[in-house]
């Protein structure tokens, strides 16, 4: 059964006067969908090639954790002699992110409560409610001018939000041994997370999957050329997973929303 399916749907709206089962019974639903791969099947089949690359002993961060889809792979890849860092801001989903990753025991696994940015300080971020009055936490994005918020929600279906301040933090702030792997998915702020990277990226020439939709993107101005001249610069070729199979790609290609960007000489390429 998908997160989104009809009947979760109902049992979704049944349970909003009860928060505290509502969330129990999220977390088990989540670490389900999880443990059997049924999200990674249906919707990141990315996860399958990721396990594949990463090695024993390797370092692996998570920016846009959200309930530990990636981070309970990728901990499972690096192996008890590797690390997770974990980024995820919102304090509901931060929750549930650390019940999951206590279940499964994930002890290779730095779980942080900031977001990711290209500057420290603390920002708004606005979270859209969902029909039943959830919140919709997987779309939480950085706050912008009532206008765009808008323009934004009205793309996502979504007429209210709810706002939370939180803590962002730069990735070359943090003290790493080194980086294999960094994955990116913050609802269209992702260059904003790069650039606050640079120096880490520069340094461990890390592989690089981030998310890119157009609607969100554009509500920063950022269009994907942006994000393309970006790993350009730095001599990284785009790659995507289709079909069952790493293929290079243009920025522009359609048909998958997570991009993979690997250094020119990497060794899983040259």
């Amino acid at each position: 059964m998908s997160a989104n399916s009809l009947p979760r749907k109902i049992v979704k709206k049944l349970l909003v006067p009860f928060p505290l089962l509502r969330e129990y019974l999220q977390t088990l639903a989540m670490a389900k969908d999880i443990y059997t791969d049924q999200w990674a099947i249906n919707n990141e089949p990315e996860i399958f090639w990721i396990r594949s690359i990463l090695n024993e002993g390797d370092i692996a961060i998570d920016v846009g954790a959200n309930y530990g889809l990636y981070t309970y792979n990728l901990s499972k890849s690096v192996g008890s002699n590797g690390l997770v860092y974990a980024f995820e801001p919102v304090p509901y989903t931060f929750g549930t992110l650390k019940k999951i990753t206590t279940l499964f025991r994930l002890k290779n696994v730095k779980l942080i409560n900031k977001g990711c940015s290209d500057n420290n300080g603390k920002i708004k971020f606005s979270i859209p409610l969902q029909k039943n009055g959830t919140i919709a936490a997987g779309l939480a994005f950085i706050d912008m001018d009532e206008k765009k918020r808008n323009i934004r929600l009205g793309m996502g279906e979504h007429s209210k939000i709810v706002t939370i301040e939180s803590e962002i933090i730069k990735l070359d702030d943090l003290n790493y041994k080194n980086v294999s792997f960094i994955k990116v998915d913050v609802e269209g702020a992702e260059l904003m997370v790069l650039k606050g990277s640079l120096n880490t990226i520069k340094k461990f020439k890390p592989i690089i999957m981030i998310e890119i939709e157009d609607r969100w993107i554009e509500s920063y101005n950022i269009k994907r050329e942006n994000i393309n001249s970006f790993f350009i610069d730095l001599k990284y070729e785009i790659y995507c997973y289709f079909n069952g199979k790493l293929k290079k790609c243009d920025i522009n290609f359609t048909k998958s929303n997570n991009f993979i960007f690997i250094p020119s000489n990497h060794r899983i390429i040259s």
